[in-house]
C-alpha cells in the first residue's frame, strides 16, 4: 500500500514532475491553512467549526494522494476563495475597520487563492511551483499583517 508522499501511487504516470509538486505543494498548503484556521477557531471558542476546515483538510488528502479529479475541486474552492478576496478588498473601503485592516486580509486572501492557482492550474512548469510557493508566503504576510492591524488599530 503506497504511503501519502511516495511517487507510486496508482496513475502517478499520467503526471509530470512540475504537476506532482504543484499538486504536493497545494495539498500541504490548503493542510496548513486547515491546521491554523482549526486553531484559531479553538482559541476563540465562538461556536461550530468553519466548513471550510474541512473541505481543505479533504482537498490536502485528496491532492496529496494525487488524485487528478480533486485538482479541479482545489481550483474551484480557490475561486471562491478569490472572489471572498475580492470582496473584502473592495469592501474595506467602506469598512469600519478601517480601509487598510480589510483591505490587507483581503489582498492576501487574494495572494493564497493566486498560489493555488499557479501550483494546480495546467501543467505548472518548476519556477511556477516556485512562484505558487512564494505567493504563498507574501499571502501568509499579508494576512498575518491584517490581523496585526486590526489589534493595534487605535478605535475612533
Amino acid at each position: 500500500m503506497p504511503g501519502l508522499l511516495d511517487n507510486d501511487v496508482a496513475g502517478v504516470g499520467e503526471f509530470d514532475a512540475g504537476e506532482i509538486a504543484g499538486m504536493r505543494s497545494a495539498a500541504w498548503i490548503l493542510l496548513a491553512t486547515a491546521g491554523i484556521n482549526l486553531l484559531a477557531w479553538v482559541v476563540r471558542r465562538n461556536g461550530i467549526p468553519p466548513l471550510g476546515i474541512l473541505v481543505d483538510v479533504f482537498l490536502g488528502v485528496q491532492l496529496l494522494e494525487l488524485r487528478h479529479g480533486w485538482r479541479a475541486w482545489a481550483l474551484v474552492r480557490a475561486g471562491v476563495g478569490a472572489a471572498i478576496g475580492v470582496v473584502l478588498t473592495v469592501g474595506g473601503f467602506f469598512a469600519s475597520a478601517g480601509p487598510v485592516v480589510t483591505s490587507t486580509i483581503g489582498v492576501g486572501q487574494l495572494a493564497y487563492c493566486s498560489s493555488l492557482f499557479l501550483l494546480l492550474f495546467g501543467h505548472p512548469s518548476s519556477k511556477r511551483v516556485q512562484a505558487g510557493r512564494l505567493v504563498f508566503a507574501l499571502s501568509v504576510v499579508l494576512t498575518v499583517a491584517g490581523f496585526v492591524f486590526t489589534l493595534v488599530r487605535q478605535p475612533t
